[in-house]
Formats: C-alpha cells, sequence, structure tokens
C-alpha cells in the first residue's frame, strides 16, 4: 500500500473519531437540557398544587368560626371575632340569664299564684264590690299562669281588669236602680227599707235583690199586702191618715210593723198607691 492511500484512511479515521466525538456530545448536551426541562416541570406543578391546596385550606371556615369573624386568605380574624362577641353574643347571653332569673322567680305551681286585686285598685264611691278568689274561674286563671309563665304582677293586673268590668256592670246597675227608686218619690228608699225588713223577718233575704225597679216594688208592696190581710182584701190607701201627721222619726219608725211601714210610705206618696 502506497504511503498516499495510508494518509488518507488515517485522515478518515481521525475525521470519523471526531464526528463520533460531536454526536456523543451533543446527545448528552441534549439529554441534559431534556432532565432540565423535567424537573423544572415537576417543581412547578408541585408549586401549583401546594400554592392550591393553601388557598383550599384557607378557604374553608370551620363549623365554631361565625362568618363575620373568618377571612378567606388570612382564616380566623380575632379581632373581628371580638367585635361580633360584644355586639351579637353577649347580649343573647345576657337576655337569657335575666329570663332564667325571671323564671326561676315566678310561680311554679297553681297554688303559688295569688288571687288579689292591684294595690291602686279603687272601688267607686256607692259600689259594693268583694272579690271572690274562691270562684271557678280564678282557679283557671292560675292554671293558665303557670302554662304561660305569669308573674303575681301580671295576675294581679288581670285580676284588676277584671274586677273593674264587674265594677263597670254594678256601678251602671245601680245608678239605674236609683233612677227606679227615684220614681216612688222621696219615701222610695224608705220603702224599698220596709220591704227589705220584710223579706229578712221572713226569711227571704234573696228577694231584697229583686227590688230594683219601681214596677217591681210597687208589685212586692201588693203582695205583702194580700199576705198580712192573708188575701181578705186588697191593700187600698183610701181614707187612710198617716200615723202622725207627719214624717215619723227614726226611734218611731223603728218600733213600727211592716204593715204600718208600708202604709205609712203610701201614705206619704199617694202616686205610688
Amino acid at each position: 500500500m502506497s504511503t498516499e492511500t495510508q494518509t488518507q484512511q488515517t485522515d478518515q479515521s481521525s475525521q470519523g473519531t471526531q464526528d463520533q466525538s460531536q454526536s456523543s456530545g451533543s446527545t448528552a448536551a441534549t439529554g441534559a437540557a431534556s432532565q432540565g426541562s423535567t424537573a423544572s416541570q415537576t417543581t412547578s406543578t408541585q408549586t401549583g398544587q401546594t400554592q392550591q391546596q393553601a388557598a383550599a385550606s384557607a378557604a374553608k371556615r370551620p363549623d365554631w368560626a361565625p362568618e363575620a369573624a373568618w377571612n378567606p386568605e388570612k382564616g380566623f380574624d380575632v379581632d373581628a371575632f371580638g367585635k361580633h362577641w360584644a355586639e351579637q353574643v353577649a347580649p343573647v347571653l345576657t337576655r337569657d340569664a335575666a329570663e332564667q332569673v325571671r323564671r326561676a322567680a315566678l310561680p311554679q305551681k297553681p297554688e303559688d299564684v295569688k288571687i288579689e286585686l292591684p294595690k291602686d285598685f279603687q272601688i267607686p264611691q256607692g259600689v259594693e264590690f268583694k272579690l271572690d278568689a274562691s270562684k271557678p274561674e280564678f282557679g283557671k286563671l292560675q292554671a293558665a299562669a303557670i302554662k304561660h309563665g305569669l308573674s303575681n304582677d301580671a295576675v294581679s293586673d288581670l285580676v284588676g281588669v277584671y274586677a273593674e268590668t264587674l265594677v263597670g256592670s254594678e256601678a251602671t246597675l245601680s245608678a239605674a236602680r236609683t233612677a227606679e227608686i227615684t220614681k216612688l218619690g222621696a219615701n222610695g228608699p224608705a220603702r224599698v227599707t220596709a220591704l227589705s225588713t220584710f223579706f229578712d223577718a221572713m226569711g227571704a233575704p234573696e228577694m231584697k235583690g229583686m227590688l230594683v225597679t219601681a214596677g217591681i216594688v210597687q208589685a212586692a208592696e201588693r203582695l205583702v199586702a194580700k199576705f198580712q190581710t192573708q188575701g181578705a182584701a186588697s191593700f187600698s190607701q183610701a181614707h187612710r191618715e198617716p200615723p202622725t201627721g207627719g214624717k215619723v222619726t227614726e226611734d218611731t219608725w223603728a218600733t213600727m210593723s211592716d204593715a204600718a211601714k208600708l202604709d205609712y210610705v203610701r201614705t206619704h206618696n199617694p202616686k205610688a198607691a
């Protein structure tokens, strides 16, 4: 083999070695770049996931934390919670505590409920009224007071309203009764008193409650007159004179019989005869 041929082979071999070396270097560089890119992407992905997890964790409010004291970005807000407690929680706790104290002071059984008039209750002059706590309606009121948690003061106010209604009705009846008795003349009250005395003596005091109109008083006088004469004759004031020529004294009136009293009051009021 000639020297020139050997030289060419040597050059080709050297060139091949260089090509291989370049190719290996290029491949290694490409691999390293690829690995670097992959690592960078992995790190970026992990960072994104961590941020999402952190954001999700911060956005989720615990059940015990009120909305007013929760910040989606920062989480629990102590200052906001303090304001929420002072404005909304504390007043409720104070109210509940006061309600517990109030209920503890209430009557616990129906018999503990007092049936009495308010201390400032006033009965109109000329009207008779007496509160009877034994009436069935008051038993119902006591039961209702326990059911609805009423205090004795509240029950007393209700009893006062009830009493005012009764007193008002009694005052109206009393005024009407007075007007009717006035129709009997100046001796109207004395005539009613005479009849009342008669009914008491006969053991029938309930009859006195009927003497509320002029007509009833006159009818009662006729019945009493017939009873005293045993029905033999009708009661008449004809040709009768007053026992004394004028009004009798209280002492004389007290000694008169029921019949004499009736005669007297009717004699002094001929229109009622």
